[in-house]
């Protein structure tokens, strides 16, 4: 018998595979993101760092299991500690035209309205699977980017292998078996549709990094 999370992978494989194709994650990859898009990235990124913290907060606090709440715990010390340290450690060497930064901080708003509307109106079981989308999508994308020979920015590897360290893939283990634990009365159709629309969200984040015309493309490609 499958696992909840085995059948949500399953059902969104193809949206999971068309988020990991991204140009901007293409050209992470593959050594040829332009600077001022990565620039741009860490902009966005940075405060969607600060989303997925208050996401864990949330879950913090709406977990009855004291066993489980704690690792909801570590998770937001992993994200406002190592994670935020590495934007505090290289904002100085990345910084982002103002103009540039705003147009992008905009277009990227998408991800972080979807996760806390999600989870503000879906509850619990919402806001975990959100974040079960994005760190599946950023754990395979990240692994298949370390082991691509590529001529990267240090800073850009390092945030690629931030994601594949043992805190990061014990915080999305920990959102597949929380999955794997979800009521039996939630449909699958459901959760399926948090996940997807998380994806998505996922695309508009990290196509705001690109000038709009550029922008529209990718959009029309991956239709």
């Amino acid at each position: 018998m499958t696992t909840r999370s085995q059948r949500i992978l399953a059902a969104s494989e193809g949206p999971l595979a068309a988020s990991g194709a991204v140009r901007f994650i293409r050209e992470s990859t593959d050594g040829t993101l332009g600077q001022a898009e990565f620039a741009a990235y860490l902009a966005i990124e940075e405060r969607f760092v600060r989303t997925a913290a208050r996401i864990a907060g949330l879950s913090l606090w709406l977990q009855p299991d004291w066993t489980i709440a704690e690792r909801h715990a570590t998770a937001v010390a992993d994200l406002v500690g190592e994670q935020l340290d590495y934007f505090r450690g290289i904002r100085s060497r990345w910084p982002a035209d103002e103009a540039t930064a705003t147009r992008a901080i905009d277009r990227s708003s998408a991800l972080s309205t979807y996760a806390l509307t999600t989870a503000e109106t879906g509850g619990y079981w919402a806001a975990i699977t959100c974040m079960f989308a994005a760190e599946s999508l950023y754990s395979r994308w990240c692994a298949t980017a370390a082991a691509t020979p590529a001529t990267r920015s240090p800073d850009l590897d390092a945030w690629i292998t931030l994601h594949t360290e043992p805190a990061f893939l014990r915080q999305v283990e920990l959102l597949r078996m929380l999955l794997d634990s979800m009521p039996a009365d939630i449909p699958d159709a459901t959760v399926t549709d948090w996940f997807d629309g998380m994806l998505g969200a996922e695309d508009s984040f990290h196509n705001a990094v690109y000038q709009p015309s550029v922008q529209d493309n990718e959009f029309q490609d991956n239709a």
